[in-house]
């Protein structure tokens, strides 16, 4: 790859724009010691994408657009990458295995749901579903599999973005009509919040794939999501409800 999909430096004069959301973390099955805790930590691009005119020492380039993985106090490792703007981020039951979800915001368009495996790269910002906002190009806009040129493809895509952020996989019987088939389904319903769209996204997935997506619109942007041991349901809403 030789072009990147989104040109310039940052123009917005807010270099805390894109900078990533939420950390999740590691099951204790997963970890090198169950009793240490390790984590997952998004870092977005900062708006700053790829130009190569900005000064930034070689770790920060490489952090850009990541998950990380946190294994012990001052000790990370790239986990997966090409994700412009990773908000949500929850490790799951995905057909009877545990798996790393992430909700990343595409730019205008593109917002994606990924299965964020270890060495994944999803090509922000060489290819992306979406347009650029400022006039710049986009290199490539796959629109169907095999065009992401060697790039890992996302599980689903949004055009136009609803602004993706926090994601919860859903549990208990107060939901067991959204989830539960007793003779074969085994991977619960995933709700995704939307702040632009302000909206929720329940996903079902099954055998790897997104099989059904419903709309729930809620009129309200929510940052985030979280369900009580009840099993109601908690949402985090923007104070200016914009």
């Amino acid at each position: 790859v030789s072009e990147p999909a989104a040109d310039g430096p940052n123009t917005r004069g807010d270099s805390l724009i894109n900078s990533g959301g939420r950390m999740a973390l590691v099951p204790a099955s997963k970890r090198a010691n169950a009793k240490k805790p390790e984590f997952f930590y998004p870092i977005g691009d900062f708006f700053i994408r790829s130009d190569p005119r900005m000064k930034l020492s070689k770790t920060a380039k490489k952090q850009l657009s990541t998950i990380i993985r946190i294994t012990a106090p001052m000790k990370n490792y790239t986990w997966s990458k090409g994700l412009r703007n990773t908000q949500g981020l929850s490790v799951v039951d995905l057909d009877g295995r545990k798996a790393l979800m992430a909700t990343t915001q595409g730019p205008k368009g593109g917002d994606l749901l990924v299965n964020a495996t270890k060495g994944s790269n999803f090509g922000w910002p060489y290819v992306s579903y979406g347009s650029a906002y400022e006039g710049g190009r986009l290199g490539t806009k796959p629109d169907k599999a095999g065009t992401q040129r060697g790039f890992d493809i996302p599980m689903f895509a949004w055009d136009p973005s609803i602004g993706l952020s926090d994601m919860i996989q859903l549990k208990g019987p107060v939901f067991d009509r959204w989830w539960i088939n007793k003779k074969n389904a085994t991977t619960p319903d995933l709700l995704l919040a939307g702040m632009g769209g302000r909206l929720l996204q329940r996903v079902r997935i099954d055998q790897g794939a997104v099989r059904y997506v419903e709309t729930i619109p809620i009129a309200a942007r929510m940052r985030s999501i979280a369900q009580m041991p009840s099993g109601v349901l908690l949402f985090g809403l923007d104070a200016g409800n914009k």
